[in-house]
C-alpha cells in the first residue's frame, strides 16, 4: 500500500509495480472507450485540464493511493456504504471503485452541471454510474453524520475556504468514517496552495481527525530544498509530458501578467496524500 505524506522519488519510481496501478490504467482507457461509445467527450473535463487524468504526474499516485485506502476500508464495513467524491469532476475513478466493490454507493459532488450530464450518458453504456449532486463543498446540503466515507483528489486546496470544506466533511461523516484527501503543495509565495497555507490546512485536518498510522509530520519549511521528493521540477526533467500544462510557456506568461513571475518554466510544486478517520463518540 502506498505511504501517506509526500512521496519520495524512490517510492514513485516503483509505482508501476504497485497493486491497483495496472487495473487503474486499464480502466481509465476503458472509460475513454465508453465515452466514445456513448458520444460523450472526456474533454468535458479534459478541456479544463488533461484528457486522461490517470496519466498526469501526481494523479497516477493519488488515484492508486485513494483506491487502496477506500477499498481496504470497505472490506471492514457492512454494505451498502455511502461515499462522496468531493469535487469529482468527470473521470473514470468512481466507476472504478464501484466496479471493484458493488456495495459502494458513490455520489459525485461538483458545482459543474455538465459533470452530471456526462455521468448519465456513460451510464447508458456501462449500465451503472455514481449519483450526482451539484454542491458547494463549503456548504453541503447533506445531513449531519449521514455519510460513511469521503474522498477528495486534489480539490480542497483549490477552494476559497479549504478549512470550511474540512469542517463540512467532518460534519457529514459518521463517527468512524473515512476521509481520504490528496492536495497540491506550491512553492510560490503568492499561490493559494503555498506550503505555508497547506501546512495550516494539514494542522486543521489533523487536529480534528484521527491520523493513519503511517502518517509522519511534514517539515513544510524545508520541502523545496529536499532533493528526494517528487516535484514538478523532477518530473519536467524525467518526463515532462506527464505535467498538466499543455502549453507551459503560455502558463508562464499568464502567471507573469498576474504578477507571479518565476525563473523556471513549470510551476514549482509537489503533492501530499492522507487518510483520516472521524473519531467515534466517547
Amino acid at each position: 500500500m502506498l505511504s501517506s505524506g509526500i512521496p519520495t522519488i524512490a517510492e514513485y519510481q516503483g509505482l508501476e509495480s504497485e497493486p491497483k496501478y495496472r487495473d487503474l490504467l486499464e480502466h481509465s482507457r476503458l472509460f475513454e472507450d465508453n465515452c466514445q461509445t456513448g458520444n460523450v467527450s472526456a474533454r468535458i473535463y479534459g478541456r479544463k485540464w488533461v484528457q486522461d487524468p490517470f496519466l498526469q504526474w501526481s494523479r497516477r499516485w493519488e488515484y492508486v493511493y485513494t483506491a487502496q485506502r477506500v477499498l481496504a476500508w470497505a472490506t471492514t464495513r457492512p454494505t451498502p456504504a455511502n461515499l462522496v467524491d468531493a469535487g469529482s469532476g468527470f473521470t473514470f475513478f468512481p466507476f472504478y471503485l464501484m466496479q471493484c466493490n458493488p456495495g459502494l454507493n458513490i455520489d459525485c459532488y461538483d458545482n459543474d452541471p455538465l459533470v452530471g450530464e456526462a455521468l448519465r450518458a456513460v451510464e447508458k453504456v456501462r449500465g451503472f454510474a455514481p449519483g450526482f449532486r451539484r454542491e458547494d463543498l463549503e456548504a453541503l446540503r447533506q445531513d449531519d453524520e449521514s455519510v460513511d466515507a469521503v474522498y477528495s483528489v486534489s480539490v480542497i486546496e483549490h477552494t476559497r475556504h479549504p478549512e470550511q470544506v474540512i469542517n463540512e466533511v467532518f460534519r457529514v461523516l459518521k463517527p468512524g468514517g473515512l476521509f481520504v484527501c490528496t492536495f497540491d503543495v506550491s512553492f510560490e509565495s503568492r499561490s493559494p496552495m503555498h506550503w505555508s497555507r497547506v501546512a495550516a490546512l494539514v494542522e486543521h485536518v489533523t487536529g480534528m481527525f484521527e491520523i493513519s498510522s503511517d502518517w509522519t509530520d511534514i517539515d513544510f519549511t524545508g520541502l523545496e530544498s529536499n532533493p528526494g521528493i517528487v516535484t514538478t521540477a523532477w518530473t519536467a526533467a524525467t518526463g515532462a509530458a506527464a505535467l498538466p500544462w499543455r502549453h507551459p510557456l503560455l502558463v508562464w506568461f499568464y502567471d507573469l501578467v498576474r504578477g507571479r513571475p518565476r525563473g523556471r518554466l513549470y510551476r514549482p510544486m509537489t503533492f501530499c496524500c492522507g487518510a483520516f478517520t472521524k473519531p467515534t463518540a466517547g
